[in-house]
């Protein structure tokens, strides 16, 4: 079946030659076959139609094309929303941050004119007081905005490390600028009216010359003496608001980093080293 599937002529007719030949019969004369076409349809029919059917070989589930569909056409919708998700996050993280910058940069400016005027008005020695540099020192620490939390942070740019350090520079200039003189001049004019007292300048001028930049710094002394010994004497309230101890213990922290320092009063270092010097070595 297989061989008249795929050859041309009739197979008896070779057979029959075959036969007659072993006998010793001449050959019959081959004559000229027509041509027939090959009838490799049979062939097919079997495998396509028999074979392949009954072994589910060559065919398409109608079921199996269209769940292949719908699992292609979910993956495509899947990922379609996942990219307009995370183009939202995106989207909503940079408004967010470019708020949040723009609304510091206004509180920014809002405290230049005022922190301005704060840090040219001397800090006198003969009558000291904090009340101003505290109330600016209060107003840089209120205009801080806060960062974008860390759920908008997940996808997109985020400001919060550079917006921290914007509020850090700031504090850390209005301290240095505003509230250090004042600080100085304070510690000045208590020294002054203690200068006959060398059990208070002990203390007083070694803290003194740490913050001028004459000694390094002691950052716990300095705090310690500031204050528990300084309030008692001080000729106006170090501490007449409810942040002022902190700011003023913030820049005490700040100095010991500082590149330059408050130009010391010679004279007052001079008369508070005899006063102290009065003094016996054992009890210094």
């Amino acid at each position: 079946y297989l061989t008249s599937a795929t050859q041309e002529g009739a197979p008896i007719d070779r057979l029959t030659a075959a036969l007659s030949s072993s006998f010793g019969l001449p050959p019959r004369r081959a004559m000229p076959a027509a041509r027939v076409e090959k009838r490799s349809f049979f062939l097919r029919n079997l495998l396509t139609e028999v074979i392949f059917k009954e072994a589910g070989l060559g065919t398409f589930d109608p079921l199996a094309q269209r769940r292949r569909a719908w699992i292609w056409r979910g993956a495509a919708a899947a990922c379609a929303l996942a990219a307009l998700l995370a183009g939202g996050l995106f989207t909503w993280s940079y408004l967010d941050n470019r708020n949040a910058i723009t609304e510091q940069a206004g509180q920014f400016e809002a405290l230049q004119q005022p922190l301005t005027d704060v840090a040219a008005m001397p800090a006198a020695v003969e009558q000291p007081t904090m009340d101003g540099a505290l109330a600016a020192m209060d107003a840089v620490a209120a205009a801080r905005t806060a960062p974008p939390d860390a759920v908008h942070n997940l996808l997109g740019p985020t400001a919060s490390a550079e917006l921290v350090r914007a509020q850090t520079d700031t504090y850390d200039h209005a301290l240095r600028n505003v509230l250090e003189p004042h600080m100085v001049a304070l510690l000045e004019a208590t020294m002054w009216r203690q200068i006959r007292d060398p059990d208070f300048m002990l203390g007083a001028l070694k803290t003194y010359r740490m913050m001028t930049g004459l000694s390094q710094m002691d950052t716990d002394f300095v705090q310690s003496w500031w204050v528990n010994s300084l309030p008692q004497f001080a000729p106006a309230p170090p501490f007449p608001t409810a942040d002022a101890e902190e700011h003023q213990l913030a820049a005490i922290r700040r100095m010991a980093v500082d590149d330059s320092y408050i130009a010391p009063d010679k004279e007052l270092v001079a008369e508070a080293l005899k006063t102290v010097c009065t003094i016996s070595l054992p009890e210094r």
